[in-house]
């Protein structure tokens, strides 16, 4: 369910991409791209709670919905946890 919405949330963002800053389609999407993060957060930490283990896979994603969400704590801890990740050499 988190990776549906933030695949819908890369949609907007794309959509965004096309539109004009001050335009009303811009502001449309950029409201849906942040309200789909939103909704992914609940069930990628659920996945997070059940999988510690498995970092590689919920981790890139949460990094994205803390990001576009300015939830600076949450995103330096996933920040932490993605470089930690790396340097161990786990895929």
């Amino acid at each position: 369910k988190g990776l549906a919405y933030c695949r819908m949330a890369k949609k907007a963002s794309d959509a965004m991409k096309q539109a004009d800053l001050r335009s009303a389609a811009y502001q449309r999407n950029k409201m849906d791209m942040v309200g789909y993060y939103a909704r992914a957060e609940k069930p990628l930490e659920r996945v997070r709670g059940l999988s510690p283990d498995k970092a590689d896979r919920w981790g890139p994603l949460l990094y994205q919905v803390y990001l576009h969400q300015n939830k600076g704590r949450e995103f330096e801890e996933i920040e932490r946890l993605l470089e930690q990740t790396k340097e161990s050499g786990k895929p």
